[in-house]
């Protein structure tokens, strides 16, 4: 991860250059933040070429430094343009080789590309999921919705439950070590809020459930695959046990040598870079009913988890007197797969008319 020294070993520039200026001046385009580039990056068949004034620069080198900035820590530097992240998403995208579904699509980039129109924030990666490519695949169910008023949309949904935990990730720090120092702390808070969903009998499958969550299930964008993922996320969860300095200390670092049983050829700072890229501005959650989660930053204690009828991912909601007010997508554990909705033909779950505001 970035360190001044580390820094001063790779040769780039020092931080008072103007070339990290001009870096985020390009980065600072609004080319670099629009949903609807992904799909023309990741669509074309040969190597896209940026043309910026009179310079020109193939796609690749930029994806290439976007992603050695992002796996070295530098994302969080005060110098770096937050759009960074953006170009190293388009990228591992366009390297992949296989499709993503949809809703990890979704998680993965609602919060970092923009749109006027919402809805394009579907329709500009639709293209590109693994549900698309199939025609014979449809929606589990269809969506059932009307206007209640020329403000207000009324939609058939699922209730999951409300939000019983949260913990914020949005810091905004002046130095690089600072953001490091405070950021561990919080995931030292995370990792205690997750020991609480946490069953005696369960230690690995667990471990499996807050490496999902906090990584979103994103592996399939890396080189990196869910079983490695897990190994380096069993890793990282050895690392903030043994360095949580509290009175819980002796029982977690008990806790650690079971979960380093899983961590064979894990790396603790693979995974940590994977979870903070992913977390940073995003609210950890535990739900009433035990399930973790990530969700947007303005989630609040409260909140219902709710499944849209149609919708491929979960939704924070917030009840305002007889109508509702869609917070942002979510990334549940145990949501993400259809489990809603087979509850709800099975009898489990009613389905509740949300009129969202």
């Amino acid at each position: 991860m970035y360190s001044d020294p580390f820094h001063a070993l790779t040769g780039l520039p020092g931080w008072e250059s103007q070339i990290w200026q001009h870096l985020d001046e390009l980065m600072g385009l609004g080319w670099f933040s629009r949903i609807w580039v992904i799909q023309e990056v990741v669509a074309s068949p040969q190597d896209p070429i940026i043309l910026h004034g009179k310079n020109l620069y193939p796609w690749h080198r930029l994806s290439w430094a976007a992603a050695w900035l992002r796996r070295s820590g530098y994302c969080r530097h005060p110098r770096i343009s937050p759009q960074i992240p953006n170009l190293d998403i388009m990228g591992a995208l366009r390297r992949s080789k296989c499709k993503w579904p949809l809703d990890a699509l979704l998680v993965t980039t609602h919060a970092k590309f923009q749109a006027s129109d919402q809805r394009d924030k579907v329709y500009g990666i639709l293209g590109l999921a693994t549900e698309w490519q199939d025609e014979t695949a449809h929606p589990a169910a269809l969506p059932q919705a009307s206007k209640a008023s020329g403000s207000s949309l009324r939609v058939a949904g699922l209730v999951m439950g409300e939000i019983a935990h949260t913990l914020r990730f949005n810091p905004k720090f002046v130095s690089k070590q600072q953001f490091d120092r405070e950021l561990d702390h919080r995931m030292g808070q995370v990792l205690e809020l997750a020991l609480e969903t946490l069953a005696d009998s369960d230690l690995s499958g667990w471990t499996a459930r807050l490496a999902e969550v906090l990584s979103a299930k994103q592996h399939s964008l890396g080189s990196r695959d869910w079983e490695q993922i897990c190994q380096d996320g069993a890793a990282y969860l050895c690392t903030l046990l043994t360095s949580n300095g509290s009175e819980k200390q002796a029982k977690q670092a008990e806790l650690a040598d079971l979960i380093s049983l899983g961590s064979t050829n894990g790396v603790a700072e693979e995974f940590a870079a994977f979870a903070r890229d992913y977390c940073f501005n995003r609210t950890f959650l535990v739900t009433c009913t035990r399930k973790m989660g990530i969700g947007p930053a303005s989630a609040e204690v409260g909140d219902t988890i709710t499944v849209l009828l149609g919708g491929d991912i979960p939704f924070v909601t917030r009840r305002q007197g007889n109508s509702w007010a869609f917070v942002g997508g979510a990334y549940i554990q145990g949501l993400m797969d259809g489990e809603a909705i087979a509850a709800w033909k099975q009898g489990d779950v009613s389905k509740t008319v949300f009129e969202i505001q």
